[in-house]
């Protein structure tokens, strides 16, 4: 029987991991719990979870779930955050408040509009580092069109005459908005 992981993020995106190998369960199992704590459980296909580690029956299940204490909120890093207000109006409102800060800056040229959008995601969205991927998104999420070549807007960007975007450590195609780039590029507020 395989066993079977599922993530649900509350933005509707979804990641499942299979395993068939009867050996390989326990690393599964842990390799989730430990990349996604915000999982309440693990099912193994026969009606039966995993708990915090421990085995739990289906009859079971609802006390341990009931009991099992929330997890400290995640960092998101590097993919698009869900919504974080409440419904749709929320989300309308922080869409809003960062589409605002973007056209608020009115930056001139695609770097410029880079930093705004990057510095928009960290204020508005809770995005403390971009990558391509996420950067593509936010300009749409912005209106903007996408720049021609992004990764050579990146790059230019992050280049030692302008400095505008940092590399994140460890963390390779990942970038942060430099002090450099707030003072060159963001309006005071």
């Amino acid at each position: 029987m395989p066993l079977k992981i599922s993530v649900s993020a509350p933005g509707g995106a979804s990641l499942t991991l299979e395993v068939s190998e009867r050996d390989a369960y326990g690393e599964m199992a842990e390799l989730a719990l430990n990349r996604f704590p915000q999982l309440a459980s693990v099912h193994n296909g026969n009606g039966g979870s995993r708990v915090k580690g421990k085995e739990v029956t289906s009859s079971e299940r609802g006390a341990a779930d009931a009991t099992t204490p929330p997890e400290p909120p995640v960092e998101r890093v590097g993919t698009m955050p869900p919504p974080s207000g409440s419904g749709p109006a929320g989300a309308a409102r922080e869409d809003d408040a960062f589409r605002a800060f973007c056209h608020k800056q009115a930056p001139l040229g695609d770097m410029r509009r880079l930093v705004a959008v990057a510095e928009g995601a960290r204020l508005h969205l809770g995005l403390e580092r971009v990558s391509v991927r996420e950067l593509g998104a936010l300009f749409e999420r912005a209106g903007w069109p996408r720049p021609k070549n992004l990764v050579q807007t990146i790059r230019n960007a992050a280049r030692s005459s302008f400095r505008w975007l940092e590399r994140v450590p460890g963390r390779e195609g990942y970038y942060t908005v430099s002090e450099r780039g707030r003072a060159a590029v963001l309006k005071r507020q």
